[in-house]
């Protein structure tokens, strides 16, 4: 979204049972296609979404240019207005969350998510991707009949509701220091069980570094060592192959490349307590 000047506002109080075309449901949402003019806030929460041509949107003071596919996270007390450009029509899907609904989504990544989104500094701005665009207008306009009960639509509007508001946690919350490319593709090779551990040499002698300098560039983005790594991926095959097979210790052992059972032994007692045998029959 792009950026421009202030602009000068006042505001009215938009509420939920007023706003909403299902007043006593969770989530709902309009399919409009005329500008909002009047300044405003909400006692609820608002995902507007620009589904196609484009609008000046005022959001506490500054005017953002929205365009098909952007999506806007409004907390109740953004103050905010919307007109359409060059007296274009544009087409605005607009999602109306309660408050307790809003808890309750953001409850599912952490108790202070809620308040993290209510805070957060700037406004919270998103881009749908066209396929997703593409999808769900269908279900919304679908949504719309009155062939659709009450309890279908709901459930349909919190799919999509639930979705949008995944992609803003992913895109705010998420990691934004990711491990190279090369990096991930050495994990994903010691993410397999059956690797031999004398082929960890080998395997290192294929990324653009040392062995030394390779440990301690896995150890900072993974917070463990090769071997460590390695070892955890095995142990965990380990535990699957110990509850829903019926081979022997010995098997096992082998099989993931320990040259003696009291070396596979140890190992696993040192990393979950117990050994092979005791796990299998503690757990089958």
């Amino acid at each position: 979204m792009e950026q421009s000047r202030p602009a000068k506002s006042q505001k009215n109080i938009c509420k939920y049972t007023a706003c909403s075309p299902y007043p006593d449901q969770e989530v709902s949402f309009n399919y409009l296609n005329r500008p909002y003019t009047n300044f405003h806030i909400h006692d609820y929460w608002e995902i507007l979404l620009v589904v196609d041509n484009s609008l000046s949107h005022i959001i506490n003071g500054k005017i953002y240019t929205m365009k098909s596919g952007d999506v806007c996270l409004l907390r109740p007390n953004d103050m905010h207005a919307y007109i359409f450009e060059k007296e274009r029509e544009t087409k605005t899907l607009t999602f109306l969350i309660k408050n307790e609904y809003m808890q309750k989504i953001s409850s599912v990544y952490g108790n202070s998510l809620y308040d993290k989104l209510s805070s957060f500094d700037d406004i919270l701005t998103n881009k749908l991707s066209p396929e997703f665009l593409r999808t769900i207008i269908p279900i919304i306009l679908s949504m719309q009949s009155n062939m659709i009960d009450n309890e279908t639509r709901l459930f349909q509007t919190k799919i999509i509701v639930n979705r949008i508001i995944s992609l803003f946690v992913f895109s705010y919350y998420s990691l934004k220091e990711q491990s190279p490319d090369w990096l991930n593709d050495f994990v994903m090779t010691l993410n397999s069980p059956f690797i031999s551990f004398e082929n960890v040499d080998a395997l290192a002698q294929k990324t653009p570094y040392s062995y030394s300098r390779l440990s301690r560039i896995f150890k900072k983005h993974t917070g463990r060592t090769i071997i460590e790594h390695v070892t955890t991926s095995k142990l965990s095959f380990a535990k699957d192959e110990l509850l829903y097979t019926d081979k022997t210790i010995s098997e096992i052992a082998q099989e993931l490349d320990y040259l003696s059972m009291s070396h596979f032994n140890r190992t696993f007692k040192k990393a979950f307590g117990v050994s092979p045998r005791e796990y299998r029959k503690l757990n089958k």
